[in-house]
């Protein structure tokens, strides 16, 4: 499972509950080949929920119930850091920011207010309600 998706100087790092993944792409193209693998562009979807939710900026990424992807930053920020809601096991106010232990027993350190956190969760649920209801719509119609 992922559990957060970084910014790397020879690309990206990708950390999973059973180990370290590098890619050669930036974080950007990274996450624009992992929604492509659920067959929907980044830009596509970003243009979605701001039409549908009016939701622009700091947009989560809902994937399926195991990815579920919320960004610190600003998408386009080399710093950004893109976290699996779904692999955090606790999240703690720290200094200056918050400490989000994972599932694995891995911790990071970001400079993130709890509300804004709080924020970013509200927006998935959002999405995620949304999407949820359309799969259910399409599954639930006849084809013939």
């Amino acid at each position: 499972m992922i559990e957060y998706i970084a910014n790397d100087p020879q690309g990206t790092i990708m950390y999973q509950t059973d180990g370290i993944t590098y890619h050669k792409h930036s974080l950007l193209h990274t996450i624009d080949d992992l929604c492509e693998s659920y067959l929907f562009s980044y830009e596509g979807y970003r243009k979605a929920v701001d039409h549908q939710l009016n939701i622009k900026h700091l947009i989560p990424i809902y994937l399926d119930e195991d990815t579920q992807l919320i960004t610190i930053k600003r998408y386009r920020d080399y710093d950004n850091i893109f976290i699996n809601y779904q692999a955090i096991s606790s999240v703690s106010k720290h200094d200056q920011g918050l400490m989000i232990s994972f599932i694995s027993g891995r911790e990071i350190y970001i400079k993130m207010s709890l509300y804004s956190f709080n924020q970013q969760i509200e927006k998935l649920v959002k999405i995620r309600n949304t999407k949820v209801k359309h799969f259910h719509r399409l599954k639930d119609s006849k084809c013939l």
